[in-house]
Order: structure tokens, then sequence, then C-alpha cells
């Protein structure tokens, strides 16, 4: 706490100095880790339930509010702080791991299938790590054609049919060790994720999936596979292994790291 202190005020006082101009939302990490406004309200997971998808059988499941959320809610709050989190150097093991043994590690591509599958990239930590949510949001899928309405409101939003591929939006991670970071890099990626819209009783959750891409290399792969699933040629990895009685082999998994819905 105390290096996380002397981190914060060198910080701010560099940025008074030498960024007064900067607007891009990223100049003072420290100023919005002040914790969750108690003045917005939050939808607990209780007044959430898992169904069907309305986007098809491809799809998978889904998360439907059982009751009216006003624009800029936070949602299950009390949950999404807390996930299964791979950070950067469990994800270069557990890959090693499935190169070494030449995609026969059987547990190795579960964990990787389950990683990739229902997790986000984030690289607050320097390189790409990968994260589930622990509760029922894990399945919220991905809103086709600019349908997301839950997420970080001050991102860019743009949908999968308007993303250039050779292109990437996100800044390259700053793999400068951070105090502030590393003591509160589960709330960095959840405390801004709030409604987008008012969403009525009944009505199913859409993230927008291309924030969950944090990999340079892997931004074109994700913008052509979430074109294809949105026009039905393709279906997602967890659609594909719920679909798949035999998940043992490697074929189940060989896409599996731009594979999202």
């Amino acid at each position: 706490k105390s290096w996380e202190h002397v981190y914060c005020r060198a910080k701010t006082l560099h940025s008074s100095k030498h960024d007064n101009n900067n607007d891009n939302g990223d100049d003072d990490e420290c100023a919005s880790k002040n914790g969750f406004d108690p003045m917005i309200p939050n939808i607990p997971v209780t007044d959430f339930q898992v169904k069907t998808s309305t986007l098809g059988e491809g799809a998978g499941r889904g998360v439907f509010t059982m009751v009216d959320i006003p624009v800029g809610a936070y949602i299950m709050q009390e949950d999404a702080v807390h996930t299964i989190a791979f950070t950067p150097y469990t994800v270069k093991i557990v890959e090693e791991t499935l190169d070494f043994t030449d995609g026969k590690a059987g547990e190795s591509q579960k964990i990787l299938a389950f990683m990739y599958g229902y997790g986000y990239e984030s690289n607050v930590l320097g390189n790409t790590g990968h994260f589930v949510d622990s509760s029922i949001n894990t399945f919220i899928n991905h809103g086709c054609n600019g349908t997301f309405n839950y997420g970080p409101p001050k991102r860019l939003h743009i949908s999968e049919s308007q993303a250039d591929p050779t292109r990437y939006p996100w800044p390259k991670a700053d793999k400068t060790f951070s105090p502030m970071i590393d003591r509160n890099f589960e709330s960095e990626w959840s405390s801004s994720d709030k409604a987008l819209q008012d969403i009525e009783k009944g009505g199913e959750l859409f993230l927008n999936y291309l924030y969950l891409t944090k990999n340079e290399d892997e931004w074109a792969e994700t913008v052509r596979s979430l074109n294809a699933q949105c026009s039905g040629e393709e279906i997602g990895l967890v659609a594909m292994v719920d679909n798949t009685k035999d998940n043992e082999g490697g074929e189940v998994v060989a896409d599996m790291e731009t594979t999202w819905l």
C-alpha cells in the first residue's frame, strides 16, 4: 500500500507537469481506483438467469435480466471483481506444456479451452493474460452489429463489421511495473463496466468481444472470426465443445485462441 501511494504521488506530479492536455482517459490510472461509486446502482447476480441465447443454437447459453436495468448501472459487481486469473506467466506455462506434448496433454487442452472459450484478455500486467469471470456473467454473448448493451462506456464503440482488421485500435501494453495495477488489477477491468443503455426485463445482455482482445497478433483473426460467427458461417469454441461428444481430440481446440462465442 505504501509503495502504491509513493507511485501515485510521483505519477500525478509528472502528469500535471507534462500531460495536461491528455484527454484519452488513461493519463492518471490512480485517479480511477477510488472504488465503486455508491451512487450508482448495482444489479446483483440474483436478478439474472442463464438460458438458451436469442442468437440461436450456435451461440449456446446467454444471460438474461429478470428486472429492468437503467443505463449506467453496474452489473453483478459483487462477483465481477472475483476472476479466475491466468497471469501471463501461467498462460506461457500451459501453452508450452501443450506444445511440448504435441497437443496430447488432455488436461492442458481442457484448461486452454476453458481459458480461451470463456476468458478475456488483458495486458494490464505487462504481457497478455487471460481472465475468466467466476459467475454467470461469463456466459454473456457477443452483440453482433453493434447490439452490445453492456461494457465500458468510455471505450471506442466499434462493431466487428466496422473494425479494420489491419489496424489494431488499443494502445500497446506498458511493461513498466505499476504497484497500483498490481494491487488493483481485478477492478481495473470490472469497475468500468456498466449498462450502456436501458435494458428491459427479460432482455439478453451482450458484450463487445472486440474489447476482450488485447493481443495485436490476434486482432485480424478475431475480427474475421467474429464476422463469420455473426453471419452464421462459423460457431464459437464454447458451442463447438458443447456439440462435440469427444473433447479429447486436438481438432476441437485447434483454433481456440481466436474463437470466442
